[in-house]
């Protein structure tokens, strides 16, 4: 995992203004990596589901 570092550039005369100090990785890396982080914390909702119906269910019986 890389890390963008925000180095703020400021006069009387600009508005705020900020610039990256590392080089950000390609957008297509970041959204893949963004996705990543989704499906995995998708999937583990769905097991903490599955299992907390599973238990419910145990308990009902």
């Amino acid at each position: 995992m890389s890390a963008v570092v925000f180095y703020r550039i400021g006069f009387g005369t600009e508005t705020t203004h900020v610039t990256p100090v590392s080089t950000p990785r390609p957008r297509d890396q970041e959204f893949r990596a963004a996705l990543d982080r989704y499906i995995a914390a998708y999937i583990a909702d769905q097991k903490r589901r599955t299992e907390g119906n599973a238990a419910s269910q145990l308990d009902g019986e």
